[in-house]
């Protein structure tokens, strides 16, 4: 079982959208189990009747760090209305050119639906 789950590991940007694809939310996680957990209301979000649908984007080649800044990145530039927290991009230790690269690959993400 523990195999099976590690495998399911990877990294993940979600974003939960009204039924006018207005952006609410965005998360990031390591677990597809997690946006199962936000379809069936019992994340610490619920969405089972209040949002049209949630979207993901899997992204390859970075870790869990630069992921949380990829994540900042997008809240700050959307303003969803359920994220309490914007995030600091300053923060980041990394240098300004790796900053650029996940800015591209933020801005650059091709989301699915999930179902």
């Amino acid at each position: 079982m523990k195999k099976y789950l590690k495998s399911m590991k990877t990294n993940i940007i979600y974003k939960v959208l009204n039924e006018d694809n207005t952006i609410k939310y965005i998360g990031s996680t390591d677990s597809v189990c997690r946006l199962n957990f936000h379809k069936g209301g019992f994340g610490k979000l619920d969405l089972n009747n209040n949002y049209g649908k949630i979207m993901y984007s899997e992204i390859k080649k970075i870790n869990r760090i630069e992921l949380y800044f990829i994540e900042y990145y997008l809240i700050n530039k959307y303003n969803p209305t359920l994220n309490k927290e914007k995030g600091n991009l300053h923060d980041f230790l990394f240098i300004d050119e790796r900053k650029v690269e996940l800015i591209d690959i933020a801005d650059e993400l091709k989301y699915n639906d999930f179902i």
